[in-house]
């Protein structure tokens, strides 16, 4: 299969075809930063040890650094609202499946909140709907902050109960 190119750098036309999507940029894969604070503030979190999408449930850094090694580039997303979960998750996958079908076969998204594919996750259970659920990019310790900076696409703070862009990534090989 024939991949479509993609441009570096430049803003991608993943908006025009997702009406979710503010905004979206490619970027090499290893500009991606895996650390140790994002992933513990997990800890702290309602949904560790209580989602497929969070830790301990998404495996350990190291794995998620191994994950990451395999993929050359990402496409970092900015979406813009933060009121409808489902929709985002739908976005991602949306997404993540027509990269797929562009010739890149390996394509990985990250929801931007714990999956809610179910009304409450089987974890520690075996996942009902593997195919629907992703990770979180917090979840794989993924700066997502110093990410979007790197991407060009700077995450803007919001007040408690204000409505935000939420950002993410896809991986590609």
């Amino acid at each position: 299969m024939r991949r479509k190119p993609l441009p570096e750098g430049k803003p991608l036309d993943i908006a025009g075809s997702n009406p979710r999507v503010e905004e979206a940029r490619l970027l090499p894969a290893r500009d991606i930063p895996v650390q140790e604070w994002v992933r513990e503030a997990c800890l702290s979190c309602r949904y560790h040890g209580k989602s497929w999408s969070c830790p301990p449930g998404v495996g350990g850094l190291e794995q998620a650094r191994q994950t990451l090694s395999g993929y050359t580039r990402a496409i970092f997303l900015r979406f813009k609202s933060s009121r409808d979960r489902v929709a985002l998750e739908r976005a991602v996958l949306d997404i993540e499946s027509s990269l797929r079908g562009a010739g890149f076969p390996r394509a990985l998204g990250f929801f931007t909140s714990p999956c809610t594919a179910c009304p409450e996750c089987s974890y520690p259970e075996p996942c009902p709907r593997p195919g629907r659920s992703r990770p979180t990019g917090e979840s794989w310790g993924i700066d997502l902050m110093d990410t979007s900076v790197r991407a060009g696409l700077p995450v803007e703070l919001v007040k408690e109960g204000e409505d935000f862009r939420p950002v993410t990534l896809i991986l590609l090989e």
